[in-house]
């Protein structure tokens, strides 16, 4: 059983309810929301791992939902879906932080291989996060062992360009 959350919001309620039935019945945890309010309100009562949302709702759009997602939940992932495709908007959704653009209608196995497809990159990343962690951990300048004059003043030396390095970084930032 998959332990990845989805947010489906659809102000066509019935097409986000498909949505989860299809979704749910391959193993993940799903919910629906009808508006960008309340998927934010969801969003941050339980962080999904992916969000799929369409492009025009009343209110809040799509693209507004998405940004403020990535702007409160950087790692969540997101497709966005619409009838009313346009490169502008598919460039757009991609600027915005969308992992893919579905066009309406879709076939249910279009929305399975384009979830899946989402879900396997974030997993990589994920997977990527973990091992780079466990390299700066297993390799990291901290577990150097050295203590004749000479690494002494390599590891100062390496201490005052770091330091130096940091702090020109904040200045630019």
């Amino acid at each position: 059983m998959s332990s990845e959350r989805i947010l489906v919001v659809d102000d066509e309620v019935e097409l986000a309810m498909r949505c989860q039935q299809l979704l749910k019945s391959k193993g993940y945890e799903v919910d629906i929301a009808a508006n960008g309010v309340e998927a934010l309100e969801r969003i941050a009562a339980g962080e999904p791992h992916l969000l799929i949302t369409d492009l025009k709702m009343p209110g809040m759009s799509g693209m507004e939902l998405l940004e403020r997602a990535k702007e409160q939940f950087p790692d969540v992932q997101a497709i966005m879906m619409t009838a009313y495709s346009t490169v502008q908007d598919a460039v757009e959704a991609m600027r915005l932080g969308a992992d893919d653009f579905v066009p309406k209608p879709f076939s249910p196995e279009h929305l399975l291989i384009v979830v899946q497809k989402v879900l396997a990159k974030r997993q990589l990343h994920e997977e990527n996060r973990h091992l780079k962690k466990q390299l700066d951990q297993q390799y990291g300048f901290d577990n150097i062992i050295g203590n004749s004059p000479p690494m002494v003043a390599i590891f100062d030396s390496i201490d005052r360009k770091s330091t130096r390095l940091n702090s020109s970084h904040q200045i630019i930032s």
